[in-house]
Order: C-alpha cells, then structure tokens, then sequence
C-alpha cells in the first residue's frame, strides 16, 4: 500500500493495522470495477473535530474500463485507545451506523424511489466492517464535490441552522412517510433504541464521573442568574439520566416517533456554499449516524438549537427555526402523498417540545465543554478528566463556552422545557417576549389608521382567573391624525402560557373557531341585520387577527371605553343580570332563526359548525379519564348528605354523561331548532353597563369570547348560565320567569326580522327542548364550578394527578364550591333533567 508522506506508514499502525485496512480496501475497489488498485492514505479530520473514532481520507486510484480512475473516500474506523474506547464507549456506536447504512438507507432509498425522488442528504456508503474494536466504515469522500465542515467555533447562525432545520425535516419526512404506506417495514425502526443513555452507559463508571462533574459545573455556573434558574437546573440534573432516557424512548411519544440522526450537531454538517465568503449554504449532507434511534424529532431539532447556536440566534430565530423544520417536513410528506396534518401537525411538535425540549440542556451540559474548546483534543478524555477538569476552569477564562453554557440553562428554563409548568419562573422574560409580539400587531393598526409618531402603552386586560382560554392585555395607540391627538384603544387576546391545556383542549383550535366566528360569521349576521335596517348589538367589533398556528391573537374594540365592565364572578348572577344575560341570548339565537328562515343556503355555513371539544370527548387521554372519574367522585360526595333518592339519580345519570354530552353539543339531534350557540355563556363572558353607582342595576349587555361557539340547541347556553352562574336560590325564585325572558326576547327581535317565532320556535318546542337538554347544565356545573368557584384565580391544572384529591379538600372548606356543584345536581333532579 502507498502511504503519503504527511502519514507515514509506521503512524498508520498505531491506528489501524494495515493489512486490515488494505483487506478492506481491495474489496472496495472490487465493487467498484478498479483493477490494480493504489491507496493513498491521509488523516481525514483536524484534531478535536471527532470525538468518537478516527477518520481518514483515502484516494484510490486504478483502471476501470481500460482507463485511468480515481476515487475519493472516507474511511471511519473505531478508536484503537482502551482509554478512549471506555471513556466514550464506542462498543455499540460503530455497529449502530454500520446497521443503518447497511439495513436502514437501503429502506429510504427504495421509498424515495416509489416517488421519483433520491437519497440527497446522506453520503454513498461503500462498505464496513463489524468486528469488534476494529470497525470501519468507508463511504464517499464529499471534499470532493465541494462540501466543507463549518467551524465548530463560529457556531450555526441562521442561514446555516435554517438549512440543518430543513434537512432535518426531510429526513424525519422518510419515517414519517414510511410509517403510513408501509407499516410493516416501519416496524424495524422500532427496535433502533438509544445507545447513549442505557443501562449499560449508566453502569460505566468513567462516564458517570464525568456526568456528575459536568452537572456540577453547569450549577456553578448558573449561580449569578438567580435562585428561580439554580434551583430548576438543580431539579432538572437530579433526575438527568431518567429524563435523558425518557427523551431517547421513541415508544413514549407514538405514534409520533422517528429515526433521529441522534448527534446532530455542527461537526456532523457538511455545507455547500455559493459565495466565496462561505456565508450562505446552499445544500448539505450528514454525517454519522453512530447514534441513530427511534425516538421524538425533538432530540434532534433541540440538539442543534441548544448546542450549535447562541443565545442571540435562539432569541431572534427560535420559533422562525422552528416553522422551517416544519414546512420542511410537510412539505416532503406531501410529495409522498401523505398528509402532514394527520401524521405530525405543528400543534404536536409544540406539544412534544414542551415535553421533551429539556433534551437540548441536557446535551449542551453533556457536551458543550468539548464543542466550544479552541484546541479540543480525544486525547484529554481518559480517566482522568482532564477535559472536565479544564472545563471548570474554562468558566472564568472562555468566553464562548460560559456564554453558550449558561444561554442553554437560562433559555430552557424561561422556555418551560425544564419545569412541569411555566407560570413560576421568568415571568418578566416571557411577558417582555409577549408585548414584542403585541407590539408589531400595534404598529400594523397605526399604520391602517394613519397615525403619524404613534406612541404605545400595553397592560393587563383581566385579572387571574378571568379568562382560562387566552391571554388579555388592554392596549392603548396615540397618535398625530389631521394635525390633532387621536387615541384607539382595543383589546388583545393570545394563545394563554398555561401549557397544561393541550391535554384538556387544543388552545390553537378554540382560537381558530373564534377566529372564524369574527372573520365569517360576523358578516353574515351584519348583512342581514342590515336587510332590515338593524346594527349588530352586542358583540364587539373586531380589528384584526394573527392566525399563525400556536401564536394566534385576536384584536377587538375595548368595551370598557363605552363603560362596560365584567361583574365580579364569585357574586354570580343575580336576576336583573341573569335576565339581561338570557336576553342578550335570546337575541343573539334569533340571528340563526332569521338566516334559516331567510337564507337557507347561507344557513348551512352555520350547521357546519361543529363543537370544539368533541374530540377529546370521544377520545380521551388517560388523564382526561383519571379527571373525569374524579370530579364525578366530588359531584357525588357533595350530595352524600342529601336523600338516597338523590344521591341514585346522580349516580346513574354520571355512569352516562359523556354521550349525553356529546349529543347535546351536536345540532343535528335538535333540528330544526338548533341555531349558532355561544357555547361558553358564563359571567366572565359578558360584559355589562350599569345606570347607578351601586352597579345593581345593568342596562345593557355585550357578549365576550366565542371560542366555542358551535351549532347545537340553543337550550345548551341557557342552561351553562342558569347552572353554572346562578345560585340556587336565583333559580328558585326565577327560573320559569328567566326562561320566559329569553323566550319573549327572541320571538320580539324575530318579529322585527320579519319571521314568525310560532313557527321558528314556539315556546311549546322551547320547554320541550328544556326537557331533553335541561341536563346540559350540571354537566357544565361538574367539569366547570372547580375554576369558576376559586377565588384564588389560579384554576388549577386539570393534569395534574392530584388534582382532585386538592379539590376534594376544598369542598370542605369552600361553601361556594360546595353548594353550587350540589345545587345544580338537587335542582336537575327535582326538575327531572336527569
């Protein structure tokens, strides 16, 4: 074998046997049809840019078809060094790429195939060997088509992330993709388990020593930013290995798992530049699949974001990183036909990040000691740590390695990803993120109504408790208009922070239908009240919305500027507000009526509304169900007191309560007479205006957040106020007579409408209807009262597994919880609701 001179031949033993390798080589040059074979040796990596084996570069030059060829390769072979080998435990990692080049791209290529497309992002492989502590892998050489590594020091900015990002997608598209046309294929992935975090790694006593020192380190230094980081990255460390783990297990997030690269950080990119100054990648390759695994996409996305770019990149590009990852992925989904919104929608990739986004941290204390170190060699990882020794004292000499150390800590924790929830730590953070966001939204409106030197003021629109499904803030814009001061003032609604809510609603859902209710459904009410010289009453004006998936905000007219205000949940609805409620009802049920009866092709838009919540209904998590059997627990302990007779008629009216749920939700069983409903009809979702200082009195009314809105019987709004906002006392003496109210009031606004009320909604079919729906409202009264009764405002979080042992508690000591989840299950009965 000819060897170069910058490796000469008696260097090469010390890292391979030669006559090993030259076996190899021949057969490589066999495949390839290369007669009289030549091989020219060179060190194929600088020092510190693998950490794992060796590399290097081989020419291999010959004949082919009676004319001269050459062939460039890469030839990858385990570390020789038992040192290197226990510290790093290379055992498993080469035969896991050897198995993916050899088992798993021959999968990806023959699927791409199907659909006229090629392997694009993955070197040719050429061949390997298996056997133990003398594994080698030769694929090509892509030098030789322009790719270069980037410096791990410079780190990825965004044009270099965005492509990683995109990359990424496509590569997480192929399993995707895989899993839906060929399921049984698919079912090898399965059995792809993590070799980094296993039982094995954890029994190394090498690697935990430097584990331990790394945590360590990573605390120490944390210190300067404050107790909240020190004591959640301490919490975070002292369950590593579990979390880690847990993050790696691809069976825990079906059917949502996928191939993961496994190690993708910078070294593992290889980048194709259109300009000299290497600023923009056009194209890429990657490099080293020794940890592949079936696992969450999100280890390899938070990998990258948290290892290889800094804190300023994750706070301009995050979410943009993000959206490209995404767009990516669907986009080749698409090209194979299938549909990315039923295998791996964006809602579910932010669900996944907030469970498993800490995998990013923990990577970035695991190895970011070694990616940032100017002069990394593999030689400092041995027994002695040197390499974890020089990394503490790193942290008062090396800029990039505390700055990148301490951006990754300080990001995961203000992001939620190491916290169960994300409404105790680094409120100011996220608020000052938040009002960036309301601003540019702000700016948009100057600038519709011509506001020249526009000046903005942005506050908390509700307080705690007062609005579970979104964020409120009060939102003030003055400006210079025709030479004088002008001010607009509106109400702003985002995607709440309470992350909890994903496992009870899809947030991103509710604020799409509200979104629609104002875009599409507005008009049409307008229009038609129009036909009739009437204006829309009761309902804000809107000025605009975002309904970017996960960040949707909402903008609306503030009614406090014409003096209207919420009342005070916890007072309830007595009957001069109950009665303005029902009417304000009443009125807003005729607009249904009146288009039915008007326009019926239009009306159909309103049948095709559907609710909202039906879908966690009919498919419940395994905590939606422990939620359920728990609060129905507590809505029969708080009548145990009460009659046999009672406590039975409870009993077996919950046995049933679900389906009796979802046919209530659903307008097809009340036809004709199901209209658009408001669907959420409680105090915080009405607004009032009062004529006296006492505020006894209300005048008028304006109904708030339509985020459930949905075609059903009207009957279900009028039962979610008289249950769920009255007290028992209220319905005792005005039940039949609010009932009354609502009915009147819609049949007087019908009659203006030019309809007739007996035959659109007699009130004969409007008892009947209270009849067969009446039980809508302890049902409200069950899965509702626990938030609307607490005085703190905090709600609680349904998800949590102790959740209704802390309510059972409260029922002991909060009579106004108590008596309104009893009373509305006494009164039901005694109506004979249920």
């Amino acid at each position: 074998m000819q060897s170069s001179q910058h490796c000469p031949e008696a260097y090469m033993d010390q890292e391979i046997h030669v006559d090993y390798l030259e076996e190899h080589l021949n057969e490589i040059a066999k495949k390839l049809n290369i007669e009289r074979p030549r091989f020219r040796v060179t060190r194929g990596a600088k020092v510190g840019q693998y950490f794992i084996g060796d590399i290097f570069r081989v020419i291999v030059k010959g004949s082919r078809d009676e004319k001269i060829c050459e062939i460039h390769v890469i030839l990858k072979c385990a570390p020789r060094d038992p040192t290197r080998q226990e510290a790093m435990d290379s055992t498993p990692i080469f035969p896991r790429e050897i198995m993916f080049y050899q088992e798993i791209v021959p999968i990806f290529v023959n699927l791409l195939k199907e659909y006229d497309m090629v392997l694009e992002n993955i070197p040719k492989f050429y061949g390997a060997s298996a056997i133990q502590t003398r594994e080698i892998i030769f694929m090509e050489d892509l030098s030789e088509k322009n790719y270069t590594c980037r410096d791990r020091l410079k780190l990825l900015d965004y044009s270099h992330a965005s492509l990683v990002m995109r990359e990424l997608g496509r590569l997480h598209a192929y399993s995707f993709a895989l899993r839906e046309k060929k399921p049984e294929i698919f079912q090898k992935f399965k059995k792809i388990h993590d070799v980094l975090f296993t039982v094995n790694s954890h029994g190394t006593d090498v690697f935990l020593n430097r584990l331990r020192e790394l945590q360590r380190i990573a605390l120490k230094s944390i210190k300067q930013e404050g107790n909240i980081y020190a004591k959640r990255i301490r919490k975070f460390t002292s369950s590593f290995w579990e979390k880690m783990s847990n993050a790696c297990n691809g069976n825990l997030v079906e059917p949502y798992a996928v191939i993961c690269h496994g190690d993708a950080w910078t070294n593992n990119f290889m980048f194709k530049y259109e300009d000299e100054p290497k600023k923009k990648p056009i194209s890429m390759y990657f490099l080293d699949f020794q940890m592949c695994r079936y696992a969450t996409p999100v280890t390899d996305l938070t990998y990258t974001l948290f290892c290889c770019c800094n804190q300023e990149t994750r706070a301009r590009y995050y979410k943009q990183l993000l959206s490209d990852y995404h767009r990516s992925l669907s986009d080749f989904l698409t090209r194979f036909g299938c549909d990315p919104e039923l295998l791996f929608p964006y809602d579910e990739l932010t669900k996944q990040l907030r469970k498993f986004g800490y995998f990013g941290l923990g990577m970035a204390i695991f190895t970011l000691h070694v990616f940032t170190k100017v002069d990394a060699d593999v030689n400092t990882v041995s027994k002695t740590h040197k390499d974890v020794v020089e990394a503490e004292e790193r942290l008062d000499t090396d800029i990039l390695y505390k700055s990148m150390l301490v951006g990754a800590l300080v990001d995961a924790v203000d992001m939620g990803y190491i916290s169960s929830m994300a409404t105790d730590i680094s409120q100011e953070h996220r608020k000052s993120e938040r009002e960036n966001e309301l601003l540019e939204e702000l700016k948009k409106i100057a600038k519709n109504v011509n506001y020249a030197n526009p000046r903005f003021h942005v506050s908390p629109g509700s307080a705690k408790g007062d609005n579970i499904f979104g964020d409120i803030y009060r939102t003030t814009i003055e400006g210079e208009k025709d030479g004088k001061l002008e001010k607009s003032c509106s109400i702003i609604k985002c995607v709440p922070e309470l992350q909890y809510l994903e496992e009870v609603i899809k947030v991103s859902t509710v604020f799409q239908r509200e979104i629609m209710f104002y875009r599409e459904i507005v008009p049409i009410f307008k229009k038609l009240l129009q036909e009739h010289d009437f204006e829309l009453e009761s309902i804000p004006k809107f000025y605009g919305a975002d309904d970017t998936p996960n960040k949707q905000i909402i903008i609306l007219e503030d009614l406090r500027e014409k003096q209207y205000e919420l009342r005070d949940r916890l007072k309830l609805l007595d009957y001069p507000h109950a009665y303005l409620a029902l009417r304000g009802l009443g009125r807003f049920h005729a607009y249904s009526f009146a288009l039915r009866d008007k326009h019926p092709e239009i009306f159909k838009k309103i049948q095709s509304i559907e609710d909202t919540m039906s879908e966690a209904i009919k498919n419940p998590t395994e905590l939606m169900t422990k939620f359920q059997e728990g609060i129905t627990a507590l809505a029969l302990k708080s009548i145990s007191h009460k009659d046999p007779y009672y406590v039975q008629r409870v009993e077996t009216f919950l046995e049933n309560i679900l389906p009796k749920l979802i046919e209530a939700s659903d307008g097809s069983f009340a036809e004709p007479y199901a209209v658009l409903c408001h669907g959420d009809a409680w105090t915080n979702n009405f607004l009032f205006k009062y004529d006296d200082e006492a505020k006894t009195n209300p005048t008028s009314m304006y109904l708030l957040d339509f985020q459930m809105c949905r075609y059903a019987s009207p009957i279900i709004d009028i039962m979610y106020t008289l249950f769920c906002c009255c007290s028992q006392e209220t319905r005792r003496e005005h039940y039949e007579q609010l009932l009354q109210d609502y009915h009147e009031s819609l049949s007087s606004f019908l009659q203006q409408l030019g309809c007739d009320p007996e035959v659109l909604f007699p009130y004969e079919i409007f008892q009947q209807q209270v009849k067969k729906y009446g039980y809508y409202g302890p049902t409200m009264a069950l899965f509702t009262l626990h938030g609307q009764t607490d005085a703190t405002g905090e709600f609680g979080n349904m998800m949590d597994v102790n959740f209704c042992k802390k309510l059972e508690k409260r029922l002991e000591t909060d009579r106004l919880f108590k008596n309104m989840m009893a009373s509305a299950f006494i009164d039901a009965v005694d109506k004979n609701y249920i």
